[in-house]
């Protein structure tokens, strides 16, 4: 299967929130013709998990009054045998301190019964998993740009060495 039907598939899990909340999603389809390896469901599952991520970010933002379009970018790049998918918001952004926390179990920006703080720590796992990392640049009130870097289907896989970058 290739990364865009992967994405495809969980842009429309998310296009209910994405479109009632005015929010644009700009991508386009023929850059992510990448084959990729592993279990479909699980890299539908962390990309709609970094999704919400960023729906959640814009929400925030857009809870303080502030009279802005949402908007996720997500792009791709290819040197050589990598490939980097990154998903980039204008949202609330990260702040430094909270950086080195984003990862673990259980940590959480959001408040309430949703806030379980899994999303980032499964779709890590998920991603380390496939041989891909998963790493994250932010400006705090700007927005966030999570990166998933990951090789060409034929050495996809073969290490299971990894680096937050965080």
């Amino acid at each position: 299967f290739t990364l865009g039907y992967a994405l495809d598939k969980a842009i429309k899990i998310c296009e209910i929130q994405t479109k009632s909340k005015g929010i644009q999603v700009i991508w386009k389809t023929e850059d992510f013709e990448i084959e990729i390896t592993g279990h479909q469901n699980q890299w539908i599952q962390v990309l709609r998990n970094l999704l919400q991520n960023s729906i959640d970010a814009i929400d925030r933002k857009a809870a303080k009054g502030n009279n802005f379009t949402g908007q996720i970018e997500i792009t791709i790049a290819t040197k050589g045998d990598k490939h980097q998918l990154q998903i980039t918001d204008n949202g609330d952004g990260i702040e430094e301190q909270d950086m080195p926390k984003i990862l673990n179990p259980l940590f959480s920006r959001k408040e309430g019964p949703n806030s379980t703080g899994l999303g980032l720590t499964v779709a890590f796992r998920i991603l380390n998993e496939h041989g891909a990392n998963l790493f994250f640049q932010s400006v705090p009130t700007s927005g966030t740009t999570a990166i998933i870097s990951l090789k060409s289907p034929e050495i996809q896989g073969s290490s299971q060495v990894f680096d937050t970058k965080i």
